[in-house]
């Protein structure tokens, strides 16, 4: 990813906290829904997940195509939900996804037609895509198992699909849509869906490599920025706290929890390999030069 990306001006969907769900309205599956029970220090995707790679090319990868230069896509069915239970259960399910990958690094990237597009993997299966474009990034969710998106973010929309069909459409400060306003947005939301099909096949097809470090580290700080910058906004945001309070019993949270804190000591346990090594090759060239001067 570019590091000099302008990243969005409110990424609502990169929250810590915990979200919840309404199992039927997502397509959310009994089997989907509870994810193992992990240890504390269980290695997380082992294998899958790769270390960052500190060898970042010269030239950046190319952004991916803004949302005018997608290829052209059908529009997406429209079948729009009037209850709230149903409106705001896509980007809860997307909080849970953000929650659960905390603050690690993608899993692993591809080369994408000359871009290259994170991955992050959970232990349930469920997944999350992020690619840069000239707009800011743009993140795909996918549940365990599926080969298109639950719901697809840009810099100013989120997009909620169900079995393929646009149900629901969110402003930057996740707020949902009037279903006469988000029935316009149908021809966009074809071509992301159709956007988020191809990454998902890239993603069986091609290799998997390391994500670059250089570009993991230089968006941290403002990826959490943004986090904060997003709480404070759902605060002020009635209905989706209504929508919170009404559904919290549904959330199997500790499963996330889990998976958060596994990638946390998974990360602590990388630094510290790394700072071994670090000492051990500065203790090596000491005892080089002291043997040069003997």
């Amino acid at each position: 990813m570019n590091p000099a990306n302008p990243l969005p001006r409110a990424a609502w969907l990169l929250t810590g906290s915990l979200a919840v769900l309404s199992l039927v309205a997502c397509n959310k599956t009994p089997a989907t829904a509870q994810a193992p029970e992990m240890s504390r220090t269980t290695t997380v995707a082992a294998s899958y997940a790769l270390p960052v790679d500190p060898n970042a090319p010269a030239m950046a990868p190319a952004y991916a195509p803004a949302a005018s230069a997608l290829a052209e896509a059908p529009p997406a069915q429209v079948d729009l939900p009037q209850s709230s239970e149903a409106r705001y259960c896509y980007v809860a399910r997307a909080d849970q996804i953000n929650s659960g990958f905390a603050d690690s690094p993608p899993d692993y990237a591809i080369d994408y037609q000359g871009t290259r597009p994170w991955y992050w993997r959970a232990q349930t299966g469920a997944y999350r895509v992020v690619e840069a474009t000239p707009d800011g990034d743009r993140y795909y969710y996918y549940e365990s198992g599926a080969d298109q998106p639950f719901l697809v973010r840009d810099l100013n929309y989120a997009y909620g699909y169900h079995n393929g069909r646009l149900a629901v459409v969110y402003d930057a400060f996740g707020r949902a849509l009037a279903n006469d306003v988000a029935a316009r947005q149908a021809y966009l939301a074809g071509r992301y869906l159709a956007r988020a099909r191809a990454l998902r096949d890239a993603d069986q097809r091609e290799r998997h490599q390391g994500a670059y470090a250089t570009y993991w580290q230089a968006r941290q700080n403002e990826l959490a920025r943004q986090q904060q910058e997003w709480a404070a906004q759902r605060q002020k945001n009635a209905d989706w706290q209504a929508w919170q309070d009404q559904n919290a019993a549904k959330v199997n949270a500790n499963a996330w929890r889990q998976e958060a804190d596994a990638r946390r000591a998974q990360q602590t346990d990388l630094a510290q390999a790394r700072a071994r090594q670090v000492n051990l090759t500065h203790i090596q060239q000491r005892q080089g030069q002291q043997a040069a001067q003997a």
